[in-house]
């Protein structure tokens, strides 16, 4: 989801492009790891992404490595906990 910057700075590359923005950042990342519906149902919670400035997204995936990918189980327990917490809240 494209929004607008948190922290807009004038030494963005993309102030001169149309202006900074922010976008979603998967905090599990990459996107080709998680191909099966769980790993990607797990991806998409909302406690596993966080709206970044896309030059601080940038710079994340330029000078850090992906974390551990959790087992099977773990996606299984955050789905279960999710969906849990969504059923009392309606």
């Amino acid at each position: 989801m494209k929004g607008e910057c948190p922290n807009p700075r004038p030494d963005c590359k993309y102030a001169e492009l149309g202006g900074c923005f922010s976008d979603t950042h998967h905090l599990f990342y990459p996107r080709r790891d998680y191909r099966r519906p769980t790993e990607r149902d797990f991806r998409e919670l909302p406690e596993t992404k966080e709206q970044l400035c896309r030059a601080e997204h940038d710079e994340r995936h330029a000078t850090e490595l992906p974390p551990t990918k959790p087992s099977s189980a773990e996606m299984l327990g955050a789905i279960a906990t999710y969906s849990a917490s969504q059923r009392r809240a309606s």
